[in-house]
């Protein structure tokens, strides 16, 4: 009789990284994820910021959307889950995503005519944290 071992795959989870951060932990996770140094990820940001602002929207939209290294929801899962005992944050959720889907899609040099979407998204962000 052989003897049947079965191995559990390791299901890795794109999450911020608690111990590897410099803002919120997004270039940290996304390089245990890669397995990349998170100063890829940094640089990359860094850059798409500067020729348009879409790195600083990308890292604001990965924010709300990958957990917290151990903890099992984001934190645009949380405000959803939570949305009929505290509806402002998602009325701050809706308006950052909204404002993050406009500025990426009208990406251009800094500032730009249509800077008042990025107070949107702060406005946005300032109720989903509030």
């Amino acid at each position: 009789m052989s003897e049947h071992i079965t191995h559990t795959p390791h299901i890795r989870r794109l999450e911020r990284s608690s111990s590897d951060r410099i803002l919120a932990g997004v270039s940290g996770g996304l390089g245990r994820y890669f397995d990349l140094s998170p100063a890829v990820f940094r640089v990359g940001f860094v850059v798409l910021t500067v020729l348009g602002g879409a790195g600083l929207l990308v890292y604001l939209a990965a924010v709300l959307i990958m957990p917290e290294e151990g903890k099992e929801r984001s934190l645009a899962e949380q405000v959803l889950a939570e949305r009929s005992s505290r509806p402002w944050p998602l009325v701050g959720l809706a308006l950052a995503g909204f404002a993050l889907v406009v500025l990426l899609s009208h990406a251009t040099l800094w500032p730009a005519a249509g800077a008042g979407w990025f107070v949107i998204l702060l406005v946005g962000l300032a109720l989903l944290w509030a």
